[in-house]
């Protein structure tokens, strides 16, 4: 099972996916305090002065991201999981990249909004985008590579199975 190039694959999405969590995807430093503002998988909260949370101002809106964050992630190690049944392994790889796409997707409006909402922010606010936020991307195409090394592997099983 871990020996396999899919499960590497796989166990780096799992990773991304639990670094949703804790790394910010954008932050938002308003331009007329010294105050900035940290966008996460579980919210947007103000941070201190020492870069640590120090309230939340929104998780209402973030719930879907979150739980979409983390559907991925399990999906991944489900598919992990089920090395024996690679028909399935394949159809959930499939379904991970819908999820991870839209996943995405959900990140990029999500964090528009909140652009559209200056007074949300603090008033007038400049948005930087962290590395992570293409993490989504990063691991629907992992999943797609895991998708082909489970395909060959099925390949070749199919293969042996017609030699004896």
């Amino acid at each position: 099972m871990i020996q396999r190039v899919q499960t590497v694959y796989l166990l780096i999405v799992v990773v991304l996916m639990a670094c949703l969590f804790v790394v910010p995807f954008a932050e938002f430093i308003s331009l007329s305090e010294l105050g900035s503002m940290r966008f996460t998988a579980c919210g947007l909260f103000e941070t201190d002065a020492d870069g640590r949370a120090a309230a939340y101002v929104m998780r209402s809106t973030t719930w879907p991201l979150t739980v979409l964050a983390a559907l991925t992630g399990v999906v991944a190690l489900i598919t992990i999981m089920l090395f024996k049944r690679r028909m399935l392994q394949i159809r959930l790889c499939v379904l991970n990249m819908v999820l991870l796409v839209g996943l995405q997707v959900m990140l990029i409006v999500l964090v528009k909004m909140l652009t559209a909402q200056p007074e949300l922010l603090g008033g007038s606010s400049q948005m930087g985008f962290k590395l992570i936020a293409v993490s989504p991307l990063i691991s629907a195409i992992l999943t797609y590579l895991a998708l082909r090394a489970i395909g060959r592997d099925e390949a070749l099983v199919r293969s042996l199975d017609r030699l004896r």
